[in-house]
């Protein structure tokens, strides 16, 4: 069960995120926030060509967003209060660094990368 709770919950994402068969590790992560709607995050290390990499943005504004060019959007959805999130991934040799272009405002994006498989285990990651 995942709960998400805020002060102004008007303005509180929650997405959840299964990739089954994943190894449950999140060893290499990159952030980046704008002002200007564009942020361009960079993983520290270039990923495993078979690993996943997922890609999350969160912005005030309310423009519709693109994921970053080979990435394949998973969800995305407006708040009430002039705020937009998308979760997107890219299971396909992922570069190391991935951007967004938009109109919208201050924004965060981020970059998680999800080894590939051992067995027979899920990975489930919180993103809000």
């Amino acid at each position: 069960t995942v709960t998400a709770g805020a002060t102004a919950p008007q303005i509180c994402g929650l997405q959840v995120v299964t990739i089954s068969g994943a190894s449950g590790s999140v060893a290499n992560t990159g952030t980046d926030d704008s002002l200007n709607g564009d942020p361009a995050p960079s993983l520290g290390s270039a990923p495993a060509a078979d690993s996943t990499v997922l890609a999350t943005y969160y912005s005030k504004g309310n423009a519709v967003v693109s994921p970053p060019s080979g990435y394949t959007e998973l969800n995305e959805f407006s708040g009430s209060e002039n705020h937009r999130m998308e979760t997107a991934y890219d299971a396909a040799s992922a570069a190391q660094s991935a951007s967004w272009t938009t109109t919208n405002g201050a924004t965060v994006g981020a970059l998680l990368e999800i080894t590939p498989p051992r067995g027979k285990r899920s990975f489930a990651l919180v993103i809000g």
